[in-house]
């Protein structure tokens, strides 16, 4: 027997299985107790990967396929003040990179689906420009601030893509080379986004083009993919005049 268990319900028992033992990350002002950012079906069904911006953690929970129950599995302990935001699993079911949203940094981490467990894969690298002058959390007054967003894997696992949101000032995808051997990332460069605030972006399935959601100047910006470097360039017109446009997903038609 198999559960289908919608984004909002996952979270709803992720509250129930952990949040009600508190918790804090090191952050004073966006860490002082439990917030799921985001939860994520593990390749395999067996666990939901929540990572957990309050606590600076990322959760591993098995998940029952009689009734759709979850209990804790594991858990992998981000660096304090990072706050895991997003994470992209890699085809092959074992890797997946986290984004942590004020450390500005991608988490290469090892997933075991048979126990949840979870650990370091390789380095964590900077979602950031190498002669990047401001600062990684956004603060009152703060005019030069970043705060990652998104992150997505390419569909033939070569790339690694991640979203940064530079306040006041068009936002960046940092772009990542994946090493096929042990997985870790090579940077390889930076794009901007056409607008502020790229809250979201979305992958084509066909690994061709990539659209990201700017939501601060509410449009939405085509990037071509260059299958063979993971370059990106801009191409055609923007689609303008959105309300802050916060996610894209690509459905497939029947």
């Amino acid at each position: 027997m198999s559960v289908c268990v919608s984004k909002s319900t996952l979270l709803t028992r992720w509250r129930c299985c952990i949040a009600e033992g508190g918790g804090s990350g090191a952050n004073p002002k966006r860490s002082t107790q439990h917030f799921a950012h985001s939860a994520q079906m593990a390749i395999g069904g067996k666990h939901v990967l929540v990572p957990d911006l309050g606590a600076d953690k990322l959760w591993s929970l098995a998940l029952s396929t009689a009734d759709g129950s979850m209990s804790e599995a594991a858990s992998w302990a981000a660096p304090p003040g990072s706050g895991p935001r997003h994470l992209a699993a890699h085809p092959n079911g074992r890797w997946v990179y986290l984004v942590t949203e004020m450390g500005c940094r991608v988490e290469p981490l090892l997933y075991d689906a048979e126990s949840g467990a979870i650990e370091p894969l390789a380095p964590s690298v900077s979602t950031l420009p190498a002669d990047w002058a401001g600062t990684m959390t956004v603060e009152v007054g703060d005019s030069t601030g970043c705060t990652t967003a998104d992150i997505h894997v390419s569909p033939d696992g070569r790339f690694v893509y991640a979203s940064n949101r530079v306040k006041a000032a068009e936002g960046l995808l940092a772009i990542f080379a994946i090493d096929a051997e042990s997985g870790a990332l090579t940077p390889s460069g930076h794009v901007g986004t056409g607008g502020e605030t790229p809250r979201n972006f979305a992958l084509h399935p066909s690994g061709d083009w990539i659209i990201v959601a700017n939501q601060s100047t509410g449009n939405l910006v085509t990037l071509k993919v260059d299958k063979e470097s993971g370059n990106l360039t801009r191409c055609g017109d923007p689609v303008e005049g959105l309300t802050s446009p916060l996610c894209i997903q690509f459905v497939p038609v029947a």
